[in-house]
C-alpha cells in the first residue's frame, strides 16, 4: 500500500523528492500515471470513490504520491493508510511559488504552439504572454 504521502502542491520540489524517494527503494506516483486519466476526471465528476483511484494505484506497485490531485486527497489517503507517513513540501516564499507557476504555465503555452520556422522568437511571445503576466 502507500506508504508515503507528499501532500505539498506542484511546484514545491516534488519531482526532486520523486527521484530522491526512488533512492530509498520506493515506487513514487507523482502527478498522474497518464493511464489513470480517464479514473481521475471520473473522480472529479463524483462516478467513482477516492478509494477506487487509491486502490488502482496501489494495486500497480506504487508505494508512495506526490503532487496534485493526490494531495488534494491527503485526508482520504490519511484515512485509509494510517501509518503512512507525510511529508509537506513548499516553496521559500510565495512569490516563488507565484514565479514557479509563471514560468511553468509559458513553457506549457510554447510547447502548445504549433511547428514554425519563425517560433520562437520575441515577437511570437508577445501576445502568448500578454495575460499570463497578469496571473
Amino acid at each position: 500500500g502507500i506508504r508515503v504521502v507528499a501532500c505539498g502542491l506542484g511546484r514545491t520540489g516534488t519531482l526532486s523528492l520523486t527521484e530522491a524517494l526512488k533512492i530509498l527503494g520506493y515506487k513514487p506516483y507523482h502527478y498522474v500515471d497518464v493511464k489513470h486519466t480517464n479514473e481521475w476526471a471520473a473522480l472529479a465528476r463524483s462516478e467513482i470513490s477516492v478509494d477506487s483511484i487509491l486502490d488502482l494505484i496501489a494495486n500497480e506497485g506504487y508505494t508512495a504520491v506526490l503532487e496534485n490531485p493526490c494531495s488534494d486527497i491527503f485526508r482520504d489517503i490519511l484515512a485509509k493508510y494510517p501509518d503512512a507517513k507525510f511529508i509537506l513540501t513548499v516553496r521559500d516564499t510565495p512569490e516563488k511559488f507565484e514565479q514557479s507557476w509563471k514560468t511553468l504555465f509559458e513553457t506549457m503555452v510554447i510547447t502548445e504552439q504549433k511547428f514554425s520556422l519563425k517560433f520562437p522568437s520575441f515577437f511570437g511571445y508577445i501576445p502568448l504572454f500578454r495575460n499570463l503576466k497578469d496571473i
